[in-house]
């Protein structure tokens, strides 16, 4: 009963963050279609990105987390820019 109670309770959350994973992905993908390869914080918020939707993040070489959302993937490079690429 517990377990099943506990699914009714995270369902919805976890229904949730899958919408909002799935838009962000058209985001980047839209961004990475027009030729932005760059970006900042303040225009990802306008497009209604949700940066609470990421899976945990990974590290890359230079030790900077990057956010995979399919097989595109979003890496901080300074304080506000981030930067979009393709994950191979």
């Amino acid at each position: 009963m517990a377990a099943y109670l506990n699914k009714l309770r995270n369902y919805n959350w976890e229904v949730m963050k899958q919408k909002a994973r799935q838009k962000n992905i058209l985001i980047l993908e839209n961004l990475i279609a027009r030729g932005f390869n760059k970006t900042n914080e303040k225009e990802l918020r306008k497009m209604g990105f949700d940066a609470t939707a990421a899976y945990l993040h990974l590290k890359d070489k230079e030790g900077q987390k990057v956010f995979r959302y399919g097989n595109i993937g979003i890496r901080q490079s300074s304080n506000l820019e981030f930067e979009i690429f393709h994950v191979k």
